[in-house]
C-alpha cells in the first residue's frame, strides 16, 4: 500500500468527498458580497454596487477607473498637467497592438520606467509559432482588453482591504475575478506608496520582467486561463475569507486534554496536495499571499496560483498575514495541468475541474493560507517561543466556525522547503493543531516512503501510549534544551515520555543509605536489579532498577531489540542565584553513598562531575536534579568542615551559586510524573515510603 493510517473512505465516513457543510454566504458588516446573492450557474451573477462607493477611499481597494486616478501629462504647450489615468488607458489599449513590443510600449505608456519584458518577448518569440503568436494578438489579447475595460460595470461596488488583525470576508463572482486579473495583466493598477510595504503587488510587471524558463511555463498558465474564460465564462463565485485568532482566543497548549491518537491519521507516500478532494487544502504561503507568482517563484505555493489563477486576485485587498493569521479560499477552479517543480515546472495543457458547487455557487474546493516561519538557523525552530508562532499559526488555518463533522486537513511538508523547516516537527506541529481544531489529517510526503513510514511510527506510538496534547507540548519545549540533532526529535520525545512516567519516589529509607554495602558488593540488593537499556547509537548499557517499576516498556533482554530508541535526557533546570551563603551538615561519607544510589537508581553514571561540567550536564529527571544539589552540599561541608556521620538530612540553603527550593523542581515537574508517583509498589524494605524531598526537608 502506497498509505499508511486510515483508508481515505473512513476519513470521508463513507460518505464521498462531498458531504461536508460549507459555511454561508451572508451579507454583514463581516462580509462583503460584490454581486447580487439571487443567482444560478445558467450565466454570471449581476454586479450588487451597495450605497456608499469608495473607489479610491482608505480601506479600499483603488479602482483603475476611479476619477481619482490621474497621470501626470504634457499640454500641447509643453506645461506639466494631470490627466485621467483611466482615459489614457483606454485610448492606449484599444490601438492595434500585433506583438509582445507594441504591449511593452503600451503599458510604458500608464506606467513610469517599467523595465524590460523579458519573459514576455521570450515566450512570443521563442516559445510560440507564428499562429500562435498571431492568434494571441489578434484574438486573446483584444479580448483581455475588452474584458479589462469592462470592469466599471462588471464591479462597480467598493471592494474593501482584508486588513491585518481583522475577520473579514469577501465574495466576488468569477467574471468579476477574471476582469480584475485582466486589469492586472495590462498593469493598469496605481500603486499606494503607503501599502507598498504591507500588501502584494497585482500587476503582472513582475512576472514579464523576469528572465526564466519556468517563469515562461507560468505565463503560459495565465494565458491558458483567459482563453478558457474568454471562451465560456464561469458563473460561480469564489469567496476570501481572513480568519485572525486573536492572542486571548488562541489555545493554552499546555491545558488541552485531547487525546492526540483521536485524530484519524492518513499518510501516503502518492498524490499532491490539490487531490484532496472536499478536504482543507493547504497552502504553504509566503506571508505576502502568492508569494512569488507573479515573479521568478515557482514552487508549491505558486504552482497552485498558477493553476488556479483566480487566486492570484487574493494579493488585490489581502494585507500581510500577521502572527495568529490565515486566508480561505473557497471556490476557485482550477484551469491548467502541470508536471515538474521548481525550475522543472511545465504547463502540460487543459484540465477540466468537476469539483460539484455548494449552495452558494462555490466549488467544494476549500484552500487556506498559512505562512510558516522562514529558518536561518535550523535549531532555532526548536525554541519554545517559535514553536507556539507555528502552532498558533497552523491552528488559525485549520479552526472553523461551523459545527459538525470538519472536513480533514490536507497538507505535507509545510514550511520545510526554502523555509528551512524539519519535517518532523511540522508534522508533530501540524497533527496537534488538527486535534485541536477538531479535524483529521491527511498527509502527502511527496514520494517519500521512508517519510511516510517515520511519521507513522511515531504517530502509533503517540496513539498507543494516549499522549495529550499538553503532554507533547511539554515534551516538544524540552529538546532544545537537550542539545540534540534536529532529526533525533522522535527519538527523544519517546524516551523523555518514558523517563516522565518514572517514580518520583525513593524505594528505599535513610536507614538503607546508612547501612547499605550496596557500592562494596558484587550484587545489588533484592529491591533492585540490572536491566539492559539502549542509547541512540544502539549501543546497550547496564542499569540499576527497582524490581517493580511503574513503567517498565523500556526494559528489554539481552536477546530482544528495543521497543523505543532511547535518547539523551534533558538538561537540569538552572539554579538562580542568590546573595546567602550556604552550609550543610551533611558527612561527606553519607554524601557520597547518597550520590551513588540515587546514580545508579536513576540510571547515570557514578563517576564524579565537576561544577564545570555539570553547568552542561543534558541529564534528564528529578533524581539528577537531586544529585547535582547533593555535589554542591557534599563540597560546602567539606570547606566548612562539619561532618556529622548520624545525620540523614540534607540541608539546601541559599547561596552565591544555588538557589532552588526542592518545592520548585515538583511544581515544574510534568503532571504525569506527579499523578503516576502514587502507584509506587509495595515490595520495597520494610521502612516506611518516602518521598525524595522526605530527605531534604530544611530542619
Amino acid at each position: 500500500m502506497s498509505f499508511k493510517g486510515t483508508p481515505m473512505q473512513d476519513i470521508y465516513n463513507g460518505e464521498g468527498p462531498w458531504h461536508y457543510h460549507t459555511l454561508p454566504i451572508v451579507l454583514s458588516t463581516y462580509h462583503s458580497i460584490l454581486y447580487q446573492l439571487k443567482s444560478s450557474l445558467e450565466c454570471p451573477p449581476k454586479p450588487y454596487a451597495g450605497h456608499e462607493i469608495h473607489h479610491w477611499d482608505e480601506g479600499f481597494v483603488r479602482m483603475p477607473f476611479s476619477s481619482r486616478n490621474v497621470y501626470p501629462s504634457k499640454d500641447d504647450n509643453g506645461d506639466d498637467i494631470l490627466v485621467s489615468r483611466w482615459e489614457l488607458i483606454k485610448s492606449t489599449l484599444q490601438q492595434a497592438i500585433s506583438s509582445s513590443r507594441e504591449l511593452e510600449a503600451a503599458i510604458n505608456v500608464y506606467n513610469n520606467r517599467l523595465p524590460k519584458f523579458h519573459a514576455l518577448h521570450h515566450l512570443f518569440e521563442e516559445e510560440f509559432d507564428e499562429e500562435e503568436s498571431r492568434h494571441f494578438f489578434n484574438k486573446l489579447l483584444p479580448g483581455i482588453v475588452k474584458l479589462a475595460l469592462q470592469l466599471e460595470e462588471i464591479l462597480p461596488g467598493s471592494l474593501p482591504l482584508l486588513q491585518a488583525d481583522h475577520c473579514k470576508s469577501i465574495s466576488l463572482s468569477q467574471l468579476q475575478i477574471a476582469s480584475l486579473l485582466a486589469n492586472a495583466f495590462l498593469c493598469t493598477f496605481s500603486g499606494r506608496k503607503v501599502l507598498e510595504q504591507s500588501y502584494p503587488r497585482i500587476n503582472f510587471i513582475g512576472l514579464f520582467t523576469q528572465n526564466n524558463v519556468w517563469v515562461v511555463e507560468k505565463l503560459k498558465c495565465i494565458i491558458h486561463y483567459f482563453k478558457r474564460v474568454l471562451d465560456k465564462m464561469p458563473c460561480g463565485v469564489v469567496t476570501f475569507e481572513r480568519q485572525h485568532i486573536s492572542r486571548a482566543n488562541q489555545p493554552r497548549w499546555d491545558q488541552l486534554s485531547q487525546n492526540l491518537g483521536n485524530v484519524r491519521v492518513h499518510i501516503t507516500s502518492d498524490g499532491i496536495i490539490e487531490e484532496g478532494l472536499g478536504l482543507l487544502q493547504v497552502d504553504f504561503a509566503n506571508k505576502f499571499i502568492g508569494g512569488g507568482v507573479l515573479a521568478r517563484g515557482c514552487v508549491q505555493e505558486e504552482i497552485r496560483f498558477v493553476i488556479n489563477p483566480e487566486l492570484i486576485v487574493s494579493r488585490l485587498f489581502t494585507e500581510r498575514l500577521n502572527n495568529g493569521e490565515a486566508l480561505i479560499m473557497t471556490g476557485a477552479e482550477r484551469f491548467s495541468r502541470y508536471k515538474g517543480y521548481g525550475d522543472t515546472f511545465k504547463w502540460d495543457g487543459n484540465y477540466v475541474d468537476e469539483t460539484p458547487f455548494d449552495d452558494y455557487n462555490r466549488r467544494r474546493t476549500s484552500i487556506v493560507a498559512i505562512d510558516a516561519t522562514r529558518q536561518t538557523r535550523s535549531n532555532e525552530q526548536f525554541k519554545s517561543g517559535m514553536i507556539l508562532r507555528e502552532l498558533n499559526k497552523a491552528y488559525a488555518g485549520f479552526h472553523s466556525r461551523a459545527t459538525g463533522q470538519l472536513a480533514a486537513v490536507a497538507t505535507g511538508n509545510w514550511g520545510c522547503g526554502a523555509f528551512g523547516g524539519n519535517l518532523h516537527l511540522k508534522f508533530i506541529i501540524q497533527l496537534m493543531a488538527c486535534s485541536a481544531a477538531r479535524r483529521d489529517l491527511v498527509y502527502f510526503t511527496f514520494g517519500s516512503k521512508k517519510l511516510r513510514d517515520d511519521l507513522y511510527n511515531f504517530y502509533s506510538f503517540i496513539a498507543t501510549n494516549q499522549i495529550q496534547i499538553s503532554e507533547l507540548w511539554r515534551l516538544l519545549c524540552r529538546f532544545e534544551a537537550a542539545q540534540l540533532k534536529p532529526d533525533q526529535l522522535f527519538s527523544y520525545i519517546q524516551q523523555a515520555y518514558f523517563d516522565s512516567k518514572k517514580d518520583a519516589f525513593v524505594k528505599v529509607s535513610v536507614s538503607a543509605f546508612k547501612t547499605s554495602s550496596l557500592f562494596g558488593q558484587p550484587n545489588p540488593p533484592k529491591e533492585f536489579r540490572f536491566t539492559k537499556t539502549f542509547n541512540l547509537n544502539g549501543q546497550s548499557t547496564s542499569r540499576l532498577s527497582p524490581t517493580n517499576p511503574t513503567n517498565n516498556n523500556m526494559e528489554v533482554e539481552d536477546s530482544q531489540e528495543p521497543t523505543t530508541p532511547s535518547s539523551p535526557h534533558l538538561p537540569k533546570r538552572k539554579r538562580k542565584t542568590s546573595d546567602s551563603a550556604s552550609t550543610s551538615t551533611t558527612s561527606p561519607s553519607t554524601t557520597t553513598n547518597l550520590i551513588s544510589i540515587m546514580n545508579k537508581i536513576d540510571g547515570s553514571p557514578t563517576k564524579t562531575v565537576t561544577s564545570s561540567e555539570s553547568a552542561h550536564n543534558t541529564s534528564w529527571g528529578f533524581l539528577n536534579c537531586v544529585d547535582e544539589y547533593t555535589k554542591q552540599a557534599n563540597k560546602s561541608s567539606s570547606d566548612s568542615n562539619v561532618s556529622d556521620q548520624h545525620h540523614t538530612t540534607i540541608e539546601i540553603e541559599k547561596n552565591d551559586e544555588q538557589h532552588m527550593e526542592v518545592e520548585e523542581i515538583i511544581e515544574n515537574l510534568s503532571e504525569d510524573i506527579e499523578d503516576n508517583s502514587a502507584a509506587v509498589s509495595s515490595s520495597t524494605v520494610s521502612t516506611p515510603k518516602k518521598k525524595i524531598t522526605d530527605y531534604f526537608k530544611k530542619t
